[in-house]
């Protein structure tokens, strides 16, 4: 960055080719003039620039960040009546040390966003979602075409000072184990081949609060955070899923998931004949490649037992279903419930045996009841990417997987679903 010289409110500020460019010093909220040069002081905290009301096409204003300050205290542009980058939404810019030109350039873009070296803008802030646990990001939105994005999770006590980097928090997603009674904010990089800037998200979490899951808790549950080997129970059952020819990994819903691809599956050889298909719940995260064939989710199905699947040769957006040996062709998911399990997107399921001959069939915030006959307990391993043991295998990623021998109720299985965002197991 240039050196600056301060001169009686002024920022003089040295030209590549010789001579100087002056810029107003401000520290305080303005309105802007159409020709303009700015240098905002944001050391003492953020503050609104309001843009003209008039402002003829072709005009610039031109901004800098006079101390380095932007980072910690981003002045927010109040766009006045005009589009911003043909977004009607105001922009907060945290970009350190830059120089920045807002252009009218018209319809349909309005004000065109320019910054020094051309490097990504963000023009609308990162946001997090999760409620008390688990959170999820956006990018925001940035101008400059970035080529990659950079995530670091920062800890708060208060949430508001002392702001600290979680070592190995750089994705998208954090499970926060660990972090009980702290807050929670995301710091996005954004680069290209001209450099990189950081955006602060726009909110803070609500203080983490550990998920407290029903009693009596799972039998199984999986969280699938492993890249390869053996997937382990977080509820210490120690029913711990063995992998078949090499399950793959990938981001999930919360944290890793496991990616299947038709030729591999995880299985436990003791599990299958301890749960109860009379009176279990299972429920947990499915993200489907291809649904034109069978596509197992878990089951027992080999000689005797039950399975849950979605597709199985009826259409894109093939619903959860659930079968078995004892009810012929299985019952399936109607058209409502078919269209929220689509694939290559995270689907929230859940299908609950009610022990009253009936079922009920959760896809995200969606619920159907069917009839249904009871099932007695399989003699076979269970299976998991799969409908047993291999059969009917699954191409697309499972997450947070659990088996519960009772029928949770819809506040529990609302509380997995958690608006969306989901929860995993505490520990």
């Amino acid at each position: 960055m240039a050196q600056k010289l301060v001169i009686s409110g002024m920022v003089q500020v040295p030209k590549s080719g010789g001579g100087s460019a002056n810029y107003t010093l401000q520290s305080a909220a303005f309105m802007a003039s159409v020709g303009g040069a700015y240098a905002l002081d944001t050391s003492a905290g953020s503050f609104d620039v309001t843009l003209p009301e008039t402002w003829a096409v072709g005009a610039p204003i031109a901004f800098m960040d006079a101390f380095g300050t932007w980072i910690d205290h981003p002045p927010t542009f109040l766009r006045n009546g005009h589009k911003i980058e043909g977004a009607e939404v105001n922009f907060t810019d945290s970009a350190q040390g830059t120089f920045l030109t807002l252009v009218n350039v018209g319809e349909p873009s309005g004000i065109r966003v320019l910054e020094s070296g051309a490097k990504p803008h963000c023009i609308v802030a990162p946001t997090i979602s999760g409620g008390t646990w688990a959170q999820t990001s956006t990018n925001g939105t940035w101008v400059g075409n970035p080529t990659a994005f950079v995530y670091q999770w920062q800890q708060s006590a208060d949430g508001e000072t002392g702001w600290a980097d979680i070592s190995g928090a750089t994705a998208a997603t954090i499970n926060p184990t660990g972090l009980v009674g702290d807050y929670l904010r995301l710091v996005v990089m954004a680069s290209n081949a001209n450099g990189s800037t950081a955006a602060i998200s726009s909110n803070v979490s609500a203080q983490l609060v550990q998920p407290s899951f029903p009693s009596p808790g799972p039998l199984a549950y999986w969280r699938l955070d492993e890249q390869s080997g053996v997937r382990a129970d977080a509820t210490g059952n120690g029913y711990d899923l063995s992998d078949n020819n090499g399950v793959g990994f990938a981001a999930g819903k919360i944290g890793t998931a496991a990616v299947f691809d038709t030729t591999n599956y995880l299985s436990n050889p003791a599990l299958g004949p301890v749960i109860d298909p009379a009176v279990m719940t299972i429920a947990g995260w499915i993200n489907p490649t291809d649904v034109s064939t069978q596509c197992g989710v878990i089951g027992t199905f080999n000689s005797d037992g039950w399975c849950i699947q979605v597709g199985g040769g009826v259409g894109a957006n093939a619903g959860i279903f659930i079968g078995g040996v004892a009810v012929e062709g299985g019952y399936t998911s109607n058209a409502a419930a078919a269209a929220a399990v689509p694939v290559n997107t995270w689907t929230f399921f859940a299908v609950r045996i009610n022990g009253d001959a009936t079922l009920d069939i959760f896809t995200n915030d969606a619920k159907e009841t069917l009839s249904y006959y009871t099932l007695a307990p399989s003699t076979g391993a269970l299976g998991v990417g799969c409908y047993g043991l291999g059969g009917g295998p699954m191409d697309g990623s499972l997450d947070e997987i659990g088996v519960w021998n009772r029928p949770l109720s819809d506040e529990e299985i609302a509380q997995l679903y958690n608006g969306g965002d989901g929860v995993t197991l505490p520990g």
